[in-house]
């Protein structure tokens, strides 16, 4: 993997993810998918994680991995992301939706702090 946006604006993430994508020769169906993903959980690293830290993307062999790490002090629910938005226990449906898009998505406390999402094409 690589570092792609570092101390990063979640905005610029969609662009420089699309072209990762793209020059990684991801498919147009699984590139989308993937963009919106990592928007959903950039979006939740600015609200809940103390703002996007670094973007890191890598492939090979028909697989396309990003990460996605922010600031904050993690999670400390074990069903994050399971459960679909409206459900009793759910806050949100970033990660639900992230879930839905990626073929795995893999939640990873960073070292020195912070939450990393890894999501998988």
């Amino acid at each position: 993997l690589h570092d792609v946006l570092a101390d990063g604006d979640a905005r610029a993430l969609r662009g420089t993810l699309s072209r990762e994508l793209a020059d990684a020769g991801v498919a147009t169906d699984q590139a989308e998918a993937m963009v919106l993903a990592a928007s959903e959980v950039a979006v939740n690293a600015e609200r809940h994680g103390a703002g996007l830290r670094t973007l890191r993307v890598g492939g090979g062999d028909g697989t396309f991995v990003c990460e996605v790490s922010d600031a904050g002090g993690g999670l400390d629910d074990p069903l994050a992301g399971y459960l679909p938005p409206g459900a009793p226990t759910s806050a949100g449906g970033g990660l639900w939706v992230a879930r839905q898009l990626t073929r795995r998505l893999d939640l990873v406390a960073s070292p020195g702090g912070g939450l990393t999402v890894r999501l998988w094409t």
